[in-house]
């Protein structure tokens, strides 16, 4: 093999291995974060059945499939695995909502839209009502400071989703520039929290009618602003 032919080889030989090592790390991710995302979909399962606290690790086994030592290279505990489910769907809803949106120009229609959401018979079905109680059952068991951190910062996420959207409103002339759009926000997820935590708890509760009315005084108070 002459001197130029030697090089050539040698060139593509060391690009070969460049883009092996490149390559190699983003595969191995994709991997872990599908990995993650099965145990994640399986422990939702599993949580909404049993609740939290009578989970154990061995039914996170039996339902996604995987080895005990498997879930453990992914996660330290069934609270991390939790606590990821959480994030999980907070970010799932905030994308679902964002894709709504974009369709929608009108603040107060966007505001109407969600509260359609929540009028969705499937909030009465079980699994729904079950993700509220394990919430709550997590809430009342776990670290107070811990717990409230986590529900802070999930909480902001969505205050600024409706926060935005009211502040659009108000540029517009839809909502009353007299609202303060964070209180409002505020307001609008203590209603919706508060009328499932007690679906949850109270089969008796008419829920899909109290969800209605306050959607009418909702939409009336951002008019009004007072």
């Amino acid at each position: 093999m002459s001197g130029f032919h030697l090089e050539l080889a040698q060139f593509a030989l060391l690009r070969f291995k460049k883009e092996v090592f490149t390559l190699t790390p983003k595969v191995s991710e994709e991997y872990k974060e599908e990995k993650k995302k099965e145990i994640i979909q399986a422990a939702a399962t599993v949580f909404g059945e049993n609740g939290f606290y009578s989970t154990t690790m061995d039914d996170l086994v039996k339902a996604s499939g995987m080895s005990k030592g498997a879930i453990y290279h992914y996660f330290k505990s069934k609270e991390e695995v939790y606590d990821h489910m959480l994030q999980q769907q907070v970010e799932q809803t905030i994308s679902v909502l964002a894709d709504k949106f974009s369709h929608v120009h009108s603040s107060i229609e966007k505001m109407e839209m969600l509260f359609d959401l929540y009028t969705s018979n499937e909030w009465l079905k079980e699994p729904k009502l079950n993700s509220v109680r394990n919430q709550l059952e997590h809430w009342i068991a776990g670290s107070r400071e811990v717990e409230r951190m986590k529900y802070e910062r999930h909480s902001e996420i969505f205050y600024d989703l409706i926060r935005t959207i009211l502040i659009e409103g108000q540029n517009s002339g839809e909502v009353s520039r007299e609202l303060n759009a964070l209180h409002a926000a505020k307001l609008f997820w203590s209603m919706i929290d508060g009328m499932l935590l007690h679906a949850s708890v109270l089969p008796s509760f008419s829920y899909l009618q109290i969800v209605s009315t306050s959607k009418e005084m909702y939409i009336a108070f951002l008019q009004r602003g007072a």
